[in-house]
């Protein structure tokens, strides 16, 4: 299929939930969707899929995205035809039914490759059925021989490489086993990979703990404390149809926030009055915990780019009820004259690789140069400027990423205590596990 022709992915409807699969990773591969949002768009207008179902499709997308890389290198060992010349529908069919094979014990092999073929033949793709069936086929087969008797194979052979064992570009295995040894690189690689549930932090100014639990149990969904201060659950049993589906969230009880962006509550204590500037603050989580901590009583200068990420914070702002947030359009690059020296409090949480939250956006892995880094690391350092003249004497910066390179973390840590002359008053790195996003913090008062 031509190119110019990507487009026309939604002409035909998605039927069931591998095929609403195909849908969204065709977007998502072939159109360069964004992958958190183009699968939550997805799901919330399929009405012909249950919950079930719904649950099934995201899995399958997020699982075969974050395992990409390996796969496409399996696929390239058993194929004739190199990945990236392949039909647009036949290679996300065998990139889905791959991820099926070598990671989904509970789906049987010949389910996962009957229903490759079949996706193959609905979407007018009969001549490519029998390719398809032949390159599932000899995959399975030698999965069975590794599983079985340890037989050497094909597949184990391109399994040993480290990049396609961890679905990761060579350059970001070389730059982070580098960075942080093989061990500590691998350790950052494997939770990449695991599937998350979705955490949420509680706006105890609302509504105690007790009752805030109590909402989300009544809609049959299952909670885990990840935090106590403040506190984050994971949520589990949302069943394909995501946390809007929760009272407790449309009422503005809980906010999506992962337990490594919370954190930040350790290390600065807003109190009511303060003026605080949120410098690049959609879609405003951090906002809306500054607004929380304060009991709704600071004065929250919440800003950004655009008027798309600014409706993206009036959303939550609503959503949630705090009056002590306002939104404006600033570019944090343009020094914003009318609040130099006025902050008691800036957040400066900076637009970054985002290496750090890969397990929930998989796809960041394919659009990531080294250059970006590079580029990315002296972008926050302008803004960084502008963050340091907004403080008042005594006022405190935040900076913050979702990242885990050290020139966006440390380095830029240690160059603003070094080139802006704040006081560093503390600095932690989160790697990702299961429980969190890879995540940096470091704190700063102007003396």
């Amino acid at each position: 299929m031509d190119k110019k022709n990507l487009k026309n992915y939604n002409i035909r409807k998605p039927e069931s939930a591998r095929d609403t699969a195909l849908f969204m990773l065709l977007n998502i591969n072939e159109n360069s969707r964004k992958s958190n949002v183009f699968i939550r768009e997805t799901l919330d207008k399929n009405v012909r899929l249950d919950v079930r179902d719904k649950a099934l499709a995201e899995h399958l997308v997020q699982g075969t995205l974050s395992q990409l890389y390996g796969i496409d290198a399996v696929i390239a060992e058993y194929s004739k035809t190199p990945v990236s010349k392949l039909n647009p529908y036949i290679r996300e069919i065998l990139r889905m039914s791959v991820y099926q094979l070598m990671y989904m014990d509970r789906i049987p092999d010949n389910a996962a490759i009957n229903e490759g073929v079949e996706l193959s033949k609905a979407h007018g793709l009969i001549k490519l059925s029998g390719y398809v069936n032949g390159v599932l086929r000899s995959i399975a087969r030698d999965k069975e021989k590794i599983h079985m008797n340890g037989e050497d194979s094909r597949l184990r052979r391109v399994l040993k490489d480290g990049p396609v064992r961890y679905s990761v570009p060579v350059w970001l295995y070389k730059k982070l086993t580098e960075d942080f040894g093989v061990p500590g690189a691998e350790g950052i690689f494997e939770a990449w990979m695991m599937l998350r549930k979705t955490p949420v932090r509680f706006n105890t100014s609302k509504a105690s703990e007790e009752k805030i639990l109590e909402m989300i149990r009544e809609d049959g969904v299952s909670a885990e404390k990840i935090e106590a201060v403040p506190p984050v659950y994971e949520l589990d049993g949302l069943s394909g149809m995501g946390v809007a589906g929760l009272k407790a969230f449309n009422e503005g009880y809980i906010t999506v926030q992962d337990a490594s962006a919370a954190k930040i509550a350790e290390f600065v204590s807003p109190r009511p009055g303060d003026y605080i500037i949120d410098m690049c603050a959609a879609p405003g989580g951090k906002s809306l915990l500054m607004a929380d901590m304060s009991g709704d009583e600071a004065v929250i200068d919440s800003r950004d780019v655009s008027e798309d990420k600014t409706r993206l914070i009036d959303e939550n702002v609503i959503r949630c009820g705090f009056k002590s947030i306002k939104t404006s359009v600033k570019d944090a690059l343009k020094l914003d004259k009318d609040v130099i020296g006025r902050a008691d409090i800036v957040i400066a949480d900076l637009p970054c690789s985002g290496l750090g939250v890969i397990a929930k956006k998989p796809d960041i892995k394919k659009r990531i140069t080294p250059e970006d880094i590079t580029e990315l690391r002296d972008m926050q350092r302008e803004i960084l400027k502008n963050a340091v003249r907004y403080l008042k004497q005594g006022g405190t910066l935040i900076y913050s990423t979702c990242t885990v390179t050290r020139e966006e973390n440390e380095e830029n840590a240690y160059w603003i205590a070094s080139e802006l002359k704040l006081k560093m008053n503390m600095m932690k790195r989160i790697n990702p596990d299961l429980h969190h996003d890879g995540f940096f913090i470091a704190g700063y008062t102007k003396e």
